[in-house]
């Protein structure tokens, strides 16, 4: 039961933040902060999920590929 309820405080904190965001949106210049700190949350999330997968591999040529 506590994974449901944990799943949806989640979920409403998620829609809170992109309220919220939609809404600063109407200040001037806030999209200058916005657009690096969402690449840098994508770019860390890729990164996550690529380097493990290097590691896993014996030979430098397997990597690169």
């Amino acid at each position: 039961m506590k994974a449901p309820a944990y799943n949806f405080v989640s979920a409403l904190t998620a829609v809170a933040s992109a309220f919220i965001t939609y809404h600063l949106a109407y200040i001037q210049g806030i999209e200058y902060f916005l657009v690096p700190f969402a690449a840098g949350g994508f770019i860390y999330i890729a990164a996550t999920d690529l380097i493990p997968e290097l590691h896993k591999r014996n030979q430098a040529k397997e990597s690169v590929v």
